[in-house]
This record gives C-alpha cells, sequence and structure tokens, in this order.
C-alpha cells in the first residue's frame, strides 16, 4: 500500500520540502524513494478554482517487514495570507497504514491565541515558547492501521485527531467568511 505515496499541498501559497523518503531493508540496506514528479490534484475543468498539487514518492521493491520513513516540511510562501488573518488544519492520527510514529509539530507567534481540539489523542501536545513563537508538537507511537469500510463513519468520528483554528467560534468564522466573499 505505501509502495507509492503522494505528499498533497497548495502550490501558490505553500513550499514542500521533502526532508527524509527512504525505505530500511529488514537485511539493513536503506533505499531511498524515486521522486515521481507533481500533477494536480483537482479535475482540470475546475483547476483554476483549486491549486492543490500532489508529489508522489516510489519505494520500489517494498516489502513485508520494511520500514518506511517519510519527513516533510510544509512552510507558506509568503509571509502574506491570502486568507487574511485565518489559519485552519485538520490533522488525522489515523490511516489506512500501521505507522510506528507519527509527528506534527506547529510553529506559532506566542503573542497569538489559537483554538485547539485534540479529539481521541493518545496525549495531549507538548507545547513549548522560545524566541517569541509557540511550539505545539503531537506525536503518535504504533497506531494501528484504520480499517478501510464502505459507507463507514468519517475519519473524524473514529481516528484521533488534531484541529487548530485562528478562530474562537462560529460565530467568527462566519463574519470572516462573508468578508472573504463579499467581493
Amino acid at each position: 500500500e505505501y509502495a507509492s505515496h503522494a505528499v498533497q499541498y497548495a502550490a501558490a501559497t505553500q513550499d514542500l520540502l521533502v526532508l527524509a523518503a527512504r525505505a530500511y531493508k529488514p537485511d539493513g540496506r536503506v533505499i531511498e524513494a524515486e521522486d515521481a514528479g507533481e500533477n494536480g490534484v483537482a479535475d482540470g475543468s475546475a483547476a483554476m478554482y483549486y491549486d492543490s498539487r500532489s508529489r508522489t514518492l516510489r519505494f520500489p521493491g517494498l516489502g513485508k517487514g520494511d520500514v518506511v520513513e517519510l519527513e516533510y516540511r510544509l512552510s507558506p510562501e509568503s509571509n502574506v495570507n491570502p486568507y487574511g488573518d485565518y489559519f485552519g488544519e485538520l490533522v488525522a492520527f489515523r490511516s489506512s497504514l500501521s505507522e510506528q510514529l507519527q509527528r506534527y509539530v506547529l510553529i506559532t507567534p506566542a503573542a497569538r491565541t489559537f483554538n485547539v481540539l485534540e479529539e481521541r489523542m493518545p496525549s495531549p501536545a507538548q507545547v513549548r515558547v522560545e524566541n517569541g513563537d509557540r511550539i505545539y508538537r503531537w506525536e503518535a507511537r504504533g497506531v494501528p492501521a484504520l480499517p478501510n469500510e464502505p459507507r463507514g463513519p468519517a475519519l473524524t468520528e473514529t481516528a484521533p485527531y488534531v484541529h487548530v483554528s485562528s478562530f474562537a467560534n462560529w460565530q467568527e468564522l462566519g463574519r470572516w467568511y462573508a468578508q472573504l466573499i463579499a467581493p
């Protein structure tokens, strides 16, 4: 299932940097992933509305007992957010594959308040402040695969996840969205 893995990002607003993509074989060999390139995520007829891209990494000859390491960084391309003062992200800590380690690190200005919701996480975030930044770090280890069930419940109903938002409530979100679409 992991012989080919795609990392999605917003090409117009984010930089994707693949830090490590390799497979460790039981006999000690280390095989670097092949970069299969990028392509658009959206349907071509709707592509003008989305800037989602997908970078595909291939792990040739992947077999039972191999360990895959995939580490990447998504960074904003500029200090100007096209959505104004909004930030939001939902990170699921379970997928169709078992994982030895999944880590999500969020670095924010220490002076800024964010709404953080942790659902079914094995442990709360480690939070520290340094050099004017607040650094949140979530980790999950030994995460079993989540069975894929046709017509099953949504991922947020079964998997642990972290939801981060710059909005404190739905009213703030509604006001922001109304201003965003007003033009």
